[in-house]
């Protein structure tokens, strides 16, 4: 054993030398304290706005000698735009123009050119691969820093058109950085990174957010929400908010100040009201500037209810995924997007390829989602659902899993009958989603990328591949497109929507998916007797999920807890929307959407719907199992806001499904707003 007054001083020299790396990361004992980053103009970064990053560098104990290396990583969405119309525009760094877009480099006078830079594309500081992910290196070539001197790094974010951009969305997140000694008598350790928070733009868009249903004279809470052109929310407001509310309507004041309004934290206005009488009913919000925001209907109630209606996103991602960005989607989904449920499905495997069902995420990302789904549940309030995406070839294609607890196990993926086999015994589902997509490389014509897909990227369905599969629902729609039936020529196609979502105009040809001819659809899964729920989901991949016409899934169901929830989508209670809060009510002979049921004469129709705009087209759609054709039942034309209608099938003989499309008048974003319901499926009693 040493003597004490040699254990002291040795003691002393680790202590000294080793450290937190900000991270949470131990530094060996050997290297010296790596220093930190500070990004030095926070109050310039507003989205969507000219804009870029002037980054501190304080060096640590050691200083900087030549032949040392700063590595450093921006969250992704400084690297590409996840939008229409390219969907993986990875923009690569340079150091040689400071006025051109994506540049990197030391600012300060003459230290600069003592520094050299390099990019490492498609890479983590963690080694973990990333669709959008780059690394930026920073080579000290000649010289030296001293001990806690600093240098300046310049860094402009993507170029779209005249001005450098900050990011619309995703711009928010954590600058990481590695210290790299040129010396082996030293080890890498990572530098303490620092908060980037992008700033929501100017006011763009008021969102009011009312329950579907409710009953007379109880509490019901109103939520209401500023946002950016970019769906960022808006924290202060600066204007008074005028309410229109019609009669019967108690508890929500005529006018609130922006005193009143900033009382509440963070933006999120909550107001409780009652109503007195039977009815829908819709409230109007103006502020300063906007357009009059008009909230969803509610429907109250004479009786008690039995069900209410609530609305989710089951599809959405995050940095997580290889392909996803931003930050927070639990808390967007909750506080911005005003859902009821949210179910987050970044992608098991952070790897591409024949290979990638063997290598899984990290331990610690599927914790930490465990964590999130577990920490954001409030029964009665706010609803998280354990998913995530399996994303394999044809024809199994892309799948979501859902497990009806907050812990579940992440398992290695694969076609559509070894992910069932890998997950049923934990009481999971399996939803398919774009089942009829194809992949269009932009570079090739599309007739050679139709070839191309068919062989390499092809992640359509084949619906007879996997029957006996148990699956309670299909994704009718997302940013994608709809996958009702094959359709290239919709406005809803994929050819005509990519992940992008236009804020007006007509839809832009995105090409980032090309629909499959065949039978790869909803009709053709249903007409195959397959009994699958409709329900829908925006497939986000910027941690914004359930924004405004990206789809929106409806559930009906006893009370808004998990077990409710889940136990409502696997037994089909739920219609998909494009994004608008459309009541709809649909049964057969008192049988609610989603049904097995046998009856005795004709099936009696019964369609309810109260809408956000006026009704362009309702139809109900008929297939008689093991026959068909496709047939439109009732084709209802130019109703209003609020109707019912009812129909008798008089031609009912044999086994027959039956569901809704409905089409409003309106658009939402640069969209067409549609419904569809789940389907019933009606035998004659015998």
């Amino acid at each position: 054993m040493l003597p004490l007054g040699i254990a002291i001083p040795i003691l002393i020299l680790c202590v000294t030398g080793c450290g937190s790396g900000g991270s949470g990361r131990v530094l060996p004992c050997g290297s010296a304290s790596p220093g930190s980053f500070q990004v030095l103009n926070l109050e310039t970064l507003v989205a969507g706005m000219p804009g870029e990053i002037l980054l501190a560098y304080r060096s640590g104990l050691r200083g900087m000698q030549a032949g040392d290396t700063l590595r450093l990583e921006l969250p992704t969405a400084w690297y590409t735009r996840h939008s229409c119309p390219s969907t993986e525009n990875l923009t690569r760094y340079q150091s040689r123009a400071p006025d051109q877009a994506n540049y990197f480099g030391v600012l300060d006078g003459g230290a600069a050119n003592r520094f050299s830079y390099s990019t490492v594309v498609d890479r983590r500081l963690d080694g973990r691969p990333s669709r959008f992910k780059s690394i930026l290196e920073i080579h000290l070539e000649e010289g030296e820093l001293a001990a806690g001197e600093e240098i300046t790094l310049l860094i402009r974010g993507w170029n779209d058109g005249q001005d450098f951009k900050v990011p619309e969305a995703g711009g928010s997140g954590w600058i990481h950085g590695e210290f790299v000694p040129g010396s082996v008598a030293f080890s890498s350790a990572q530098i303490e990174p620092a908060r980037l928070s992008v700033q929501a733009g100017p006011p763009a868009e008021l969102f009011v957010a009312l329950p579907s249903v409710g009953q007379i004279g109880e509490r019901l809470t109103l939520k209401m929400r500023l946002l950016d052109k970019y769906y960022n929310p808006c924290p202060v407001w600066d204007d008074a908010v005028t309410f229109e509310v019609p009669e019967h309507v108690e508890g929500i004041p005529v006018q609130m100040s922006p005193d009143d309004l900033n009382s509440f934290e963070g933006g999120l206005i909550t107001l409780d009201f009652r109503i007195a009488a039977p009815g829908s009913y819709k409230v109007r919000a103006y502020t300063a500037g906007l357009e009059t925001a008009e909230s969803n209907p509610v429907y109250i109630s004479a009786g008690t209810v039995e069900e209410r209606l609530f609305w989710g996103d089951l599809h959405a991602h995050s940095e997580v995924s290889k392909d996803g960005m931003g930050e927070e989607p639990f808390r967007y989904a909750r506080d911005v997007s005003l859902l009821d449920f949210f179910a987050l499905t970044d992608h098991h495997t952070n790897e591409d390829g024949p290979f990638a069902r063997s290598t899984l995420l990290p331990a610690g990302d599927w914790e930490a989602i465990q964590q999130d789904v577990s920490d954001y549940y409030e029964p009665g309030a706010f609803v998280t659902l354990l998913a995530y995406e399996n994303s394999a070839a044809s024809p199994s294609g892309h799948q979501n899993v859902y497990f009806p607890t907050a812990v579940g196990p992440l398992l290695p993926g694969g076609q559509l009958d070894e992910t069932w086999q890998a997950v049923r015994f934990d009481g999971a589902s399996v939803i398919q989603h774009h089942p009829g997509i194809i992949w269009h490389d932009r570079e090739l014509p599309e007739f050679l990328s139709r070839l191309y897909a068919l062989f390499v990227e092809g992640s359509w369905v084949y619906w007879g591949a996997y029957a006996g599969v148990p699956r309670p629902a299909l994704e009718v729609y997302s940013l994608h497109g709809q996958s009702e039936y094959y359709n290239p020529l919709d406005s809803l196609s994929y050819e005509n929507c990519g992940l992008g979502l236009p804020r007006e105009g007509r839809l832009q040809n995105c090409k980032t998916g090309i629909s499959k001819r065949g039978p790869h659809y909803a009709r053709n899964a249903w007409a195959r007797g397959l009994r699958l729920g409709a329900v829908a989901g925006s497939d986000d991949h910027r941690a914004q999920p359930g924004r405004a016409g990206a789809g929106l899934t409806a559930v009906w169901a006893g009370s808004l807890t998990r077990e409710d929830i889940f136990a409502a989508i696997n037994d089909r209670r739920t219609y998909a929307t494009t994004g608008d809060r459309i009541i709809l009510d649909f049964r057969i002979n008192g049988a609610p959407m989603g049904s097995e049921t046998t009856i005795k004469g004709f099936p009696k129709i019964t369609v309810g719907v109260v809408g956000t705009a006026e009704v362009d087209s309702l139809q109900i759609m008929r297939y008689q199992l093991g026959t068909g054709p496709w047939e439109v039942l009732l084709d209802v034309r130019g109703q209003p806001r609020e109707f019912n209608i009812s129909v008798e099938d008089t031609s009912f003989s044999s086994d027959t499904l039956y569901y809704v499309r409905l089409q409003q008048t309106n658009e939402t974003h640069g969209r067409p707003v549609r419904a569809w319901s789940s389907p019933i499926w009606v035998r004659p009693a015998s």
